[in-house]
């Protein structure tokens, strides 16, 4: 997953609870310290107040985000302690560095890179726009060959083989051992199907007289709690401003919107959180859950996913270009 999660081709859609242990620094959405007042102007008593151009974002060339992305798995047995299994942990950063046209509409480019290497052919290039209106994000399809670039479907599958080992095989009972196994596999599909973002479109970078790109609305200015909005309609995903968080990350305490993410493939327990404030994208938090049932009504406990995408650095310019 990466920076403007999921709702990019698994990509997107990282991140969630202190409950495997992550305190201090992060991104969870229990994590409201108090709403910034009258900090500069530019948010007043938990309410933005977005620039004329609508610039809430600060979309400039030359900006730069690092972020430090862990997975992890955790079973919550209904007695006893959890037990957590760690995954995959690595940094990642976003730069934007040009602009490009895509059907006569003009966007930012933004690449993706995992150390100093673009992520995959392309280094994984996002278009994105600004208006008054919101924030949009051309919805196109980048293809990668498969061996170049590891998705949160990918990882998600791995993480499940890795549970049966550690919780399925040592299970000796028949109708416990089939329930964790059974819950490892639903879990699998379900993070895949929450990740799985990019629908199946014709259009194409190049394509002769292709017209302008659909977009995904990232944001939809003004940014208010309880402002919803449809960040894309087919797959379904919908988004709503929950609250304006004050988040303690490496660069410093930064206050960001957090948006709850949500699909069709959703299921009571899973959730997705995003976080955007003035200083940028500040992280992503994902949490999908599978109860473990070996009969009905016998509940063995709950296996979560959880991934995070959190802001460690950043560099940016947040006055727009002339």
């Amino acid at each position: 997953m990466n920076a403007h999660a999921l709702s990019r081709s698994c990509l997107i859609f990282s991140a969630m609870l202190v409950l495997a242990g992550c305190g201090g620094e992060g991104i969870h959405p229990s994590s409201t310290v108090s709403p910034i007042r009258a900090t500069g102007g530019a948010l007043q008593h938990g309410s933005p107040v977005v620039p004329p151009s609508g610039a809430f974002f600060p979309l400039i060339i030359g900006n730069r985000w690092r972020y430090d992305e862990t997975y992890l798995e955790v079973f919550v047995p209904r007695v006893g302690d959890p037990d957590t299994l760690y995954g995959p942990h690595w940094a990642s950063e976003q730069r934007f560095e040009g602009r490009v046209s895509l059907g006569g509409v003009e966007y930012v480019l933004e690449r993706d890179y995992t150390g100093d290497q673009p992520i995959g052919p392309y280094g994984w290039p996002h278009y994105l726009r600004q208006d008054q209106s919101g924030l949009y994000e051309a919805d196109v399809v980048v293809v990668i060959p498969v061996s170049q670039a590891a998705s949160t479907e990918d990882l998600a599958a791995t993480a499940a083989s890795r549970a049966r080992s550690r919780w399925v095989v040592p299970t000796r009972d028949p109708a416990k051992r089939a329930a964790l196994a059974a819950a490892c596999d639903r879990l699998a599909q379900k993070v895949a199907q929450i990740a799985r973002t990019v629908p199946e479109l014709s259009w194409r970078p190049g394509t002769h007289d292709a017209g302008a790109p659909p977009e995904l609305t990232r944001l939809r200015y003004p940014l208010a709690v309880g402002s919803t909005w449809v960040m894309r309609s087919s797959p379904l995903y919908t988004a709503q401003v929950e609250a304006f968080d004050v988040l303690t990350l490496r660069p410093g305490r930064l206050g960001g919107w957090r948006i709850r993410l949500e699909n069709p493939f959703m299921r009571p327990g899973d959730s997705v959180h995003v976080w955007y404030g003035a200083s940028g994208y500040l992280g992503l938090h994902f949490l999908a859950v599978a109860p473990v049932v070996p009969t009905p009504g016998d509940t063995l406990g709950t296996l979560l996913w959880e991934q995070t995408e959190t802001l460690s650095a950043l560099s940016t310019d947040r006055h727009p270009n002339p």
